[in-house]
């Protein structure tokens, strides 16, 4: 038998779904004492509400909506003397226990799950815990959060916040794309895991970098259609013109021309510019690429100015197979969509749309033969 020297009920946290409904039955009928949060009538918009029932707390967690049978049964919170000792000693028996995290500073948490599969949660003090590390949630969801001492709150702290590793990982991810979009080495579904495992060994999410919903979808795709008339009349009237001028030469895009009076060839082409293309290079280049460059000056307003210029580098060097001139006119694009990224509040949907609009027209202008 296995004895971890476990001390007092400390807490019985009880899911919930109508929170208001809860602390009336609890408080008003059981005569329960409200101990947090206090002075308060209304508590549709908490959590977590605490009652003291005289010898533990009772927990009211809001469940919103949540169907998972096993996060609705009551959940059973022991102090213990040694946490990390009791945990050791659990998992020896096979029993499934999680990570330890630091919820808050000098507190150390971790769950388990009985044999029959119901959650309990041990707790200590350790002055030694630190402060959690916050996890980006989904847009609306109460961010999640990990030990700075686990395994992934270390990387997640790495990853952060070491400027070497953040220039590793943008010079990575720059390597992998030119092996794709000027070798075709790597496929785009390649870079979109290494990043998406990047994000997840930082916490991060692609909501972060951009691709969050809006509020207004309509006003949205107005921007987006709006910038990507103006993008298209600027790379094409102005921009063009003055890189052909000046280096007499114009872009090689003799790769497209397989779509000239082909339908077929256009269908394919404009499905995998919208999938592919507008989408998957304004996530790389405008959102990921942007964002960790900017990362490396502390987000400061110097360094989103340096990130505008480096990923419209980047973005015209990963086009070196249209020649020079092809290469200036996508950097020079790139640089117009980075401006309409910060422009919209680094919301990526209207770069999305200015994108496929851009090229849709482009590519329908060489079907007709007006390329």
């Amino acid at each position: 038998m296995v004895n971890m020297g476990m001390g007092e009920l400390v807490e019985i946290i009880l899911p919930v779904h109508d929170m208001n409904q809860q602390v009336a039955f609890y408080h008003e009928m059981l005569g329960l004492h409200v101990y947090e949060p206090e002075g308060v009538q209304d508590y549709r918009d908490f959590y977590d509400v605490k009652l003291y029932t005289g010898t533990c707390m009772l927990v009211l967690h809001a469940t919103r909506g949540e169907e998972n049978t096993s996060e609705k049964a009551p959940k059973l919170v022991f102090r213990v003397p040694d946490l990390r000792r009791s945990r050791a000693l659990l998992l020896e028996q096979h029993i499934e226990v999680s990570e330890i995290r630091s919820p808050e500073i000098g507190q150390l948490i971790c769950d388990g799950k009985d044999p029959e599969g119901n959650i309990f949660s041990l707790e200590s003090n350790d002055e030694s815990a630190q402060t959690p590390i916050s996890i980006t949630s989904q847009p609306g969801r109460a961010p999640t959060y990990v030990s700075i001492n686990s395994h992934r709150g270390r990387s997640i702290t790495l990853l952060r916040d070491n400027k070497i590793l953040i220039a590793a990982e943008v010079l990575a991810i720059i390597l992998l794309n030119i092996a794709s979009t000027s070798f075709n080495l790597v496929s785009f579904m390649t870079i979109f895991l290494v990043i998406m495992a990047l994000l997840w060994l930082r916490g991060s999410s692609w909501s972060q970098m951009g691709l969050r919903t809006p509020r207004h979808w309509r006003s949205t795709i107005l921007y987006g259609l709006i910038g990507g008339l103006v993008l298209f009349a600027l790379s094409t009237l102005v921009v063009g013109p003055i890189i052909s001028s000046i280096i007499h030469v114009a872009p090689d895009t003799q790769i497209f021309n397989s779509v000239k009076g082909n339908p077929p060839e256009l269908f394919t082409t404009l499905i995998s510019i919208w999938s592919t293309v507008a989408f998957g290079e304004e996530l790389i280049y405008r959102g990921y690429l942007f964002n960790r460059i900017a990362d490396l000056f502390e987000g400061s307003s110097g360094g989103w100015t340096i990130a505008l210029f480096g990923q419209a580098i980047i973005f015209g060097s990963a086009h070196a197979y249209q020649g020079l001139a092809g290469v200036l006119l996508t950097g020079s694009y790139g640089f117009l969509s980075g401006l309409l990224y910060l422009l919209y509040k680094r919301n990526l949907w209207p770069c999305v749309i200015a994108h496929g609009l851009v090229d849709t027209i482009s590519i329908i202008l060489t079907f007709l033969g007006w390329g």
